[in-house]
């Protein structure tokens, strides 16, 4: 199960996210979740859930599109 909460604040954004990765049986807890991708003009919060392969192919497509 992934948990990824985001709270919209009165002066900000507040994003976070478990940090334990699906790779099948495999278990690591140093894994971040939540990347900022930058593209021209701004910014954007990526957070990824499911398995780790696939939203990190997500994850690169956006940063190589660049949104």
């Amino acid at each position: 199960m992934a948990i990824t909460v985001g709270i919209k604040c009165r002066e900000g954004l507040v994003v976070a996210s478990d940090s334990q990765p699906t790779w099948g049986s495999a278990k690591r807890t140093d894994t971040n979740k939540v990347s900022l991708v930058e593209f021209d003009g701004g910014a954007t919060l990526v957070a990824e859930s499911g398995t780790a392969s696939l939203s990190g192919v997500a994850l690169r497509l956006f940063e190589k599109k660049g949104i």
